[in-house]
């Protein structure tokens, strides 16, 4: 099941995800998928990091323990959520977002499934091929689609899942401004957007969360 890929997992990553999956364990197993790891792969500057939770069994279950010394930016169940037709369709439950300045990637963000996914599931869950990998911690493996290898030979960018335009569109404009040298396929044109969107369209601005939130500690 495992690639050969060998990536060098920050080391206050691995305790952090060690800490989550202990309490957790025997409710979730707990992965990180998507932009980290392919952002290491790549040796790109790292944004954030998202750890994907998912329950043991079928069973929908909320993610009640967050680690010490996070402010919690955001803790929202789908319901609660806009814009998450996609979430839905995919099983996603809840979204939290946390900020710790000492952590060597400070934005982290906890996704919940609703249902129980195998590890290459989780993997294919991603929405550019280029984003399709996961690392499971416990055994320190690490898997990756043929999308993915395929998708940084070529240096390509598509877009393997059906979502809204906007969405797509944001999102091509988003893996664009970070792979300035691939191809991308499959975009949609400008012209198909609505015009508030065709107006505010920007490709690769970002600012940064702050903490806002609650601080956890303990």
């Amino acid at each position: 099941m495992y690639t050969k890929i060998k990536l060098e997992i920050a080391e206050d990553v691995k305790l952090l995800l060690q800490d989550i999956q202990q309490r957790l364990d025997g409710e979730f197993d707990v992965f990180i998928a998507g932009g980290y790891l392919r952002d290491l792969y790549c040796n790109k500057p790292i944004k954030d990091l998202d750890i994907f939770f998912v329950p043991c069994d079928d069973k929908t279950k909320d993610v009640s323990y967050i680690p010490a010394k996070f402010y919690i930016n955001y803790n929202k169940r789908l319901s609660n959520l806009t814009n998450t037709s996609d979430m839905a369709s995919r099983g996603v439950s809840q979204v939290i977002g946390l900020f710790n300045s000492k952590l060597s990637t400070p934005e982290v963000q906890f996704i919940v499934y609703g249902k129980h996914l195998t590890m290459q599931e989780v993997a294919k869950d991603m929405d550019m091929g280029i984003n399709q990998i996961v690392y499971y911690h416990v055994r320190e493996g690490v898997y990756a689609t043929e999308a993915f290898i395929k998708g940084h030979e070529d240096k390509v960018i598509e877009c393997l899942h059906e979502y809204d335009v906007v969405r797509t569109y944001d999102r091509y404009c988003r893996m664009e401004a970070k792979f300035s040298d691939y191809r991308a396929v499959g975009k949609p044109d400008h012209d198909v957007l609505p015009i508030d969107d065709q107006l505010s369209a920007v490709c690769g601005t970002y600012k940064p969360r702050t903490p806002t939130g609650s601080l956890v500690d303990s």
